[in-house]
């Protein structure tokens, strides 16, 4: 894709509006504030006999089980950034190419660490 692609040239305007840069920065701060009201006390002191590690989602406290859905919803969120602004960008190739930033190398990794954490969850319950 080149900079004359249309759709290309709308998602480079998403992406880099004042906009879209402070919704993404709401949601990282609501879910940092998700992250840090997460009750690990209660995680690793399951009743369930059969926990030989951490308590699956059905023995979890409503709290844990609702903050463990915000923490995916918020994974889709910024795994749907990454991709529009790699799709905006490129992921490598180019001047201003996704991986060519520092913050978006951090982003990339800590997007991939959620995506990959959901499928072990996920894996883990069938």
């Amino acid at each position: 894709m080149t900079n004359k692609n249309k759709f290309r040239y709308r998602l480079i305007e998403l992406t880099e509006n004042i906009w879209f840069d402070r919704f993404i920065m709401f949601c990282i701060v609501i879910n940092s504030i998700c992250m840090a009201l997460y009750d690990y006390y209660a995680a690793n002191k399951c009743q369930h006999e059969k926990c030989l590690t951490t308590c699956p989602s059905e023995f979890k406290s409503n709290l844990n089980r609702n903050l463990d859905l915000i923490g995916n919803i918020f994974v889709g969120i910024f795994l749907i950034e990454s991709i529009l602004k790699i799709m905006a960008l490129g992921l490598v190739c180019g001047r201003k190419a996704y991986l060519k930033s520092g913050w978006n190398i951090l982003d990339f990794l800590v997007v991939v660490t959620g995506v990959v954490e959901i499928i072990l969850e996920s894996l883990a319950i069938q």
